[in-house]
């Protein structure tokens, strides 16, 4: 039979705080590429956030063709208006193909394209909590609700 090699209590204890330092760290660097893919989705426009529910499209009475012409940016300001009240990227989306917008794109890659574009255009959008606001509400053209006046506090802080 082979030797079998025994290890002291001491050397054991110190093998296990090896492990924890070790799976700490690993820890450590799995929560910081965690952060990193976050920045990733954000930049391009994804997200796993849950969708809140917007106004449904179908209580604005939206013309089929109504935004037949229009660019991403044109469309999203038309919608936010007509719903006078802020609304997630799917929302829009749905919206403004409820009203006609044409894409080859599919629903989902059509959202995060609107998130983008969005995002891009920061002298119009503004997102909060998930939900797209018009820059201007900021400056009280459109008379703001209790709820988009402590939103737009947060953008003060």
């Amino acid at each position: 039979m082979g030797d079998i090699e025994t290890i002291s209590r001491e050397d054991n204890l110190a093998n296990l705080a090896k492990y924890e330092r070790k799976l700490l760290g690993l820890d450590a660097e799995r929560q910081a590429l965690g952060k990193i893919v976050e920045g990733l989705k954000a930049l391009v426009g994804l997200s796993d956030e849950p969708e809140r529910s917007p106004v449904p499209e179908h209580q604005l009475n939206i013309p089929t063709t109504y935004f037949k012409r229009m660019t991403v940016v044109q469309g999203a300001e038309e919608y936010l208006r007509m719903a006078n009240k802020a609304q997630t990227a799917s929302g829009i989306a749905r919206a403004l193909l409820a009203g006609g917008y044409k894409t080859g794109s599919t629903k989902t890659l059509f959202t995060n394209s609107i998130r983008t574009t969005l995002k891009r255009t920061p002298q119009t959008f503004v997102n909060i909590d998930g939900e797209w606001h018009l820059i201007e509400w900021r400056n009280d053209e459109v008379a703001p609700t209790v709820e988009t006046e402590s939103l737009f506090s947060k953008l003060s802080n």
